[in-house]
């Protein structure tokens, strides 16, 4: 209802399109620059995500895994988590 009727798909791109424009205020390009180098040193790289967040975690684990990178999504539950992470050292 809110997107209004017959507009349904252009209200929600342009919805995204307005959240992905604010993007460049929030995150710095130095910031990435530091987490990819990170990236690039480290064995693993373990990714959480809960809620919406986990489809954008499962996205960039994705991604890690098609440039060659081991990439491990975290489990939601804390003694899961703990294990993995104790796993990797």
């Amino acid at each position: 209802e809110r997107l209004g009727r017959n507009r349904v798909l252009q209200a929600f791109v342009a919805s995204e399109v307005r959240a992905l424009e604010k993007l460049p205020a929030q995150v710095r390009d130095k910031d990435i620059a530091d987490v990819a180098r990170a990236i690039i040193r480290a064995r693993t790289t373990f990714l959480f995500g809960a809620g919406h967040s986990e489809v954008l975690a499962r996205l960039m684990q994705i991604r890690l895994l098609r440039g060659g990178y081991n990439a491990v999504m975290l489990p939601v539950d804390a003694r899961e988590s703990a294990a993995l992470v104790m796993q990797a050292r």
